[in-house]
């Protein structure tokens, strides 16, 4: 008897849209506002989108069991060590429904020369 409870074959389209917090697409170059931890509080930081993928487990139950990465380039500027905002490292944000996309028109000028500078595989 197999141990595998109730199995459901799921069509599962790897290219299919990741939405945001808001419903809008993400997608690659798309600039992000996104949660991290700030020492001990928790901060806000942009960041733009440098890779999407969607993979599904091998056993699934339901369409929920869908694993996202997104993988972000962003923006450190709460350090008080340092005099203004800086690229961060490449980072791996795993559910889509915790950021909103922004136009980059919303951006502050600093940031956006910034994240300008990003390139998009």
């Amino acid at each position: 008897m197999s141990s595998v409870p109730n199995v459901l074959p799921i069509p599962f389209n790897p290219n299919a849209p990741m939405f945001d917090k808001c419903g809008q697409e993400i997608k690659l170059g798309c600039i992000i506002v996104y949660g991290h931890a700030l020492g001990r509080c928790a901060a806000l930081k942009f960041g733009k989108v440098v890779k999407v993928l969607r993979k599904i487990p091998q056993w699934v139950t339901s369409i929920n069991d869908i694993e996202y990465r997104i993988s972000v380039v962003g923006v450190e500027d709460y350090s008080w060590k340092k005099t203004g905002p800086e690229l961060s490292r490449m980072g791996t944000l795993q559910f889509p429904d915790r950021c909103v996309v922004i136009p980059d028109t919303m951006l502050p000028l600093n940031v956006k020369t910034l994240l300008d500078k990003v390139s998009v595989p």
